[in-house]
């Protein structure tokens, strides 16, 4: 079978399974299987394929099709310029998050901060800030077993001079394994119980761990902020990224606790993707 002949054949598949963007998913997956650019799959259509791509480019159809997320399939995902590794078992890299290193790179700057990512995932926030903050001393903290490899391979690839940190942003104990720090950013788990009733099919296929965040949602704000505040230097940031309409919540979280200048950042489509505020400089949080 030709390129072209298979391409029309799991366009079809992928539209009929209701994915949105079937026609651009359809072209990822042949790039992937053989090893090639948008470009040059347009020029070789009537390129003969052998039958072991013909085979692999229909398992990852098939398996797209029942709703495995693209991100998985091609084993990899660009954030903030960056290569990640994702697969079953961390968080695929989303374009929201863009913003939370964005706000941290604005506030870090060319300072030799010392900054904590909590929850860390894949590591594409701390990877994306380090590559950006040059002077920085990054740390990356996760918990989970299937998400720490990812995390290790990924900042071994773009940022190596990251310190990974095994452990749960939510004990008592964890804090205490790093210096105090300048800065803290975090993209916790954040989805409530009826969120997770209704997550979108490929959603599923992400890690609980990583989405779920009590109830209300808003479990880990009130921990993180709570445990952590004490690691902040006078003055230091606590950025976190949100879902929609959490910011007044979770502002208030930051306001009880002590923190002041709360702020938020929009998305591209006007909706604020992140709160953040800084502890006072006149008061002392060591610990």
């Amino acid at each position: 079978m030709v390129i072209h002949d298979l391409q029309n054949e799991i366009r079809e598949t992928l539209r009929k399974s209701r994915i949105e963007a079937y026609s651009l998913e359809t072209s990822l997956l042949l790039q992937h299987v053989l090893a090639c650019d948008r470009q040059w799959l347009l020029l070789h259509r009537q390129e003969q394929l052998t039958a072991e791509q013909e085979g692999w480019a229909r398992s990852l159809a098939r398996r797209r099709a029942e709703g495995i997320p693209l991100q998985y399939l091609l084993g990899s995902w660009e954030f903030y310029g960056l290569e990640f590794e994702v697969g079953e078992g961390v968080l695929i890299p989303r374009p929201d998050t863009e913003r939370l290193c964005d706000i941290a790179i604005e506030q870090i700057g060319e300072r030799p901060a010392v900054v904590a990512d909590l929850c860390a995932g894949s590591g594409c926030v701390a990877a994306a800030v380090q590559c950006a903050c040059a002077q920085a001393q990054m740390f990356a903290v996760e918990l989970s077993e299937l998400a720490l490899p990812y995390l290790r391979r990924n900042l071994a690839r773009n940022a190596p001079q990251v310190t990974v940190i095994e452990g749960d942003v939510l004990s008592g104990d964890t804090p205490g394994l790093l210096p105090q720090l300048d800065a803290i950013l975090s993209n916790p788990p954040y989805l409530t119980a009826e969120d997770m009733e209704h997550l979108q099919r490929e959603v599923r296929h992400e890690p609980a761990l990583a989405l779920y965040g009590e109830e209300d949602g808003l479990g880990f704000y009130r921990g993180i902020t709570q445990l952590w505040k004490h690691r902040l230097r006078p003055g230091g940031l606590l950025a976190y990224e949100i879902g929609i309409n959490q910011h007044t919540a979770v502002a208030k979280i930051l306001r009880e606790n002590g923190f002041s200048r709360i702020q938020y950042a929009e998305d591209l489509h006007g909706v604020i993707r992140v709160v953040y505020g800084f502890t006072n400089k006149e008061e002392n949080h060591g610990g």
